[in-house]
């Protein structure tokens, strides 16, 4: 299916969105698995690992304090607390909910930064474009002209999860034919994260599913306020 660039923009925001948070509240913190910590937003900025989460969460709380809603003392205590807080080092439920006050206080900071992020995954996506046209064999699922959408969500949700597709890349540029079928049996599915490390691979799959739903959504309301 060929769409502008807005409209693709559109699809893998959507897709991602979905993907990383369903239809949950993006101004809400959350807690994933393992070491990840606190995140937010559409695209789950971690404040544990994230510098640029770390960033954005520290512009927030000084918003909060320009307001009145927090005294200086007690966002850096809240900032040095959530960024060193994970999944089983989890912040008060009473900081917890002054977080959860900030985000949703601060929306537009916590869209900004969503945005950025996504400019971000269309790099990505850009680059997966790139790889496909080096293919001897064609591009196949990544023709920029009518590229596989079920393709792109899947390659947009990975990327925005392992920041990046260099070595996925590599693989799309020597596939024997750029499909999304070949892509995600051989190469995704192969991923340690659902080896070694457990994560369900259908589990995702269904994640992708829906999150692609979610992104013709998306394109068809951005196409009606045209």
């Amino acid at each position: 299916m060929s769409l502008n660039r807005e409209q693709l923009t559109a699809f893998v925001g959507a897709a991602v969105r979905f993907g990383e948070i369903s239809t949950r509240s993006p101004y809400v913190s959350s807690y994933s698995t393992g070491l990840s910590g606190l995140t937010y937003g559409v695209f789950q900025h971690d404040t544990s690992k994230n510098d640029g989460a770390q960033s954005t969460l520290a512009l927030i709380l000084s918003a909060e304090v320009e307001r009145g809603a927090l005294t200086r003392e007690k966002a850096d205590a809240l900032y040095t607390a959530t960024i060193n807080s994970t999944a089983s080092n989890k912040l008060s439920a009473a900081d917890r909910e002054l977080i959860d006050q900030a985000l949703l206080s601060q929306q537009p900071i916590v869209d900004s930064a969503d945005q950025g992020q996504l400019n971000v995954v269309m790099d990505y996506v850009d680059s997966a474009f790139d790889a496909a046209s080096r293919n001897p064999n064609g591009a196949g699922d990544l023709d920029r002209a009518d590229p596989n959408l079920a393709l792109i969500a899947e390659m947009a949700m990975w990327a925005n999860r392992s920041n990046g597709l260099d070595a996925s890349n590599k693989f799309v540029e020597k596939m024997e034919v750029v499909s999304k079928d070949a892509w995600s049996s051989n190469y995704l599915a192969k991923q340690a994260q659902f080896g070694v490390k457990g994560e369900s691979f259908t589990k995702w799959t269904t994640k992708v599913e829906n999150g692609i739903i979610r992104g013709h959504i998306a394109v068809l309301t951005a196409q009606l306020t045209l």
